[in-house]
């Protein structure tokens, strides 16, 4: 199941809104019996030190399709 976007703005950066954000996603993945999060990240500082400080690494499998999309975004997953 997709979520289109993960973003938390400027003024609420730093409160921890997307950690628990990310948290609530990866326990309700783990639920439906999710092995994975794939995160298809745009490619600011801000977003890939934000998912690299929540444990996200490289994708082991790119999207071509989302590659071919926005070459610029950076694909990752979160193993749960």
């Amino acid at each position: 199941m997709p979520l289109d976007q993960l973003f938390i703005t400027l003024v609420h950066r730093g409160k921890g809104i997307g950690k628990k954000l990310f948290a609530i996603a990866a326990h309700q993945a783990r639920e439906w019996g999710a092995e994975k999060l794939y995160i298809c990240a745009g490619s600011a500082e801000e977003t890939i030190a934000f998912y690299g400080a929540m444990g996200c690494r490289e994708a082991a499998e790119v999207s071509r399709k989302l590659l071919e999309n926005d070459p610029r975004d950076v694909q990752l997953e979160f193993v749960l």
